[in-house]
């Protein structure tokens, strides 16, 4: 394996040069963001990635202070995630692992996961167009509770995310919240992802970097806001270090490792 699944949390130093050899013989895998606060650098947090000998996604963690987590993604033969699970900063593991399924033995498509918790579906071109969410009510019946229609540009990413809910619970969805995104032409190196895991890291699905995220929730009593993204490269195009700029006036800074 590239690495393995034991985590830590010790960060020798930071800031620092571009991390990670650039040669021919390095893999270039992500395998550290570590995120403070700014100006004040009181608040950090750290993410880490796992992968497999083929550089496929093995495992990631969060860690904020004394919190932290741990999901892991077990494989078949043909590399596709099967299953998901995820631990606590107790190490308490999940005994309900998300099972993920696929359309047939050959395609990359998801179907859906664990018990129809999520089901896929997908555009001409091979894009995740559409989610649906459920979930499991009293006496054991599913029932659809959320669902995102995703849009693309000629280069892949992900320009736009919407969600639909029932508010109201009378039977019709309407839209809720938008998530508008602009991107960079750099490398990002959280892609690819896999399709199974687009819910939860909808934002690092594309091949670009988001320079710009814009938030706009149905509701016309909820403020709008935009967060920016201004990135320093190493010499791949790969980002060094990140300044992010919240719409409500939170600023951090990010510092990229490489294996």
């Amino acid at each position: 394996m590239l690495a393995t699944i034991a985590f830590y949390s010790c960060i020798k130093e930071y800031p620092a040069g571009p991390e990670g050899p650039l040669g021919a013989d390095s893999t270039g895998l992500l395998k550290k963001m570590v995120t403070i606060s700014w100006p004040d650098s009181q608040y950090r947090t750290i993410q880490e990635f796992a992968y497999n000998i083929n550089g496929s996604l093995l495992a990631q963690s969060h860690t904020a202070g004394s919190r932290s987590s741990v999901w892991v993604y077990k494989r078949d033969p043909q590399g596709r995630i099967r299953t998901i699970t995820a631990a606590n900063s107790q190490n308490n593991w999940d005994s309900t692992h998300i099972h993920v399924y696929y359309v047939n033995n050959s395609s990359s498509q998801v179907a859906y996961l664990s018990d129809s918790s999520a089901v896929f579906q997908y555009n001409t071109a091979g894009k995740i167009s559409r989610t649906d969410g459920y979930m499991r009510m009293a006496g054991g019946s599913m029932k659809r509770v959320v669902y995102h229609l995703y849009t693309y540009d000629g280069s892949g990413n992900m320009t736009k995310r919407e969600e639909y809910t029932d508010q109201d619970d009378d039977g019709v969805f309407t839209i809720n919240f938008t998530y508008r995104l602009e991107y960079d032409t750099k490398v990002n190196p959280q892609y690819p992802i896999d399709d199974a895991l687009i819910n939860d890291f909808f934002l690092t699905f594309s091949p670009n970097n988001v320079v710009k995220q814009m938030n706009d929730p149905a509701n016309p009593n909820a403020p709008n806001d935009e967060n920016i993204s201004v990135y320093d490269f190493r010499p791949d195009n790969k980002p060094h270090t990140l300044f992010f700029s919240a719409g409500d006036g939170r600023q951090t800074r990010t510092y990229y490792y490489y294996y």
